[in-house]
């Protein structure tokens, strides 16, 4: 998962959603510590 826009983002994470930018995301997305993340462009 490799994105850098910077547009907001629903991140499911631990059964619980949460809003997120996606730059802050980045890194867990590669480590794979945050497996589902749904990508909405505002």
């Amino acid at each position: 998962m490799h994105t850098y826009a910077t547009e907001s983002c629903i991140c499911i994470y631990k059964r619980k959603v949460h809003t997120i930018y996606k730059q802050g995301v980045i890194g867990l997305c590669n480590l794979g510590i945050i497996k589902h993340v749904i990508f909405i462009v505002y």
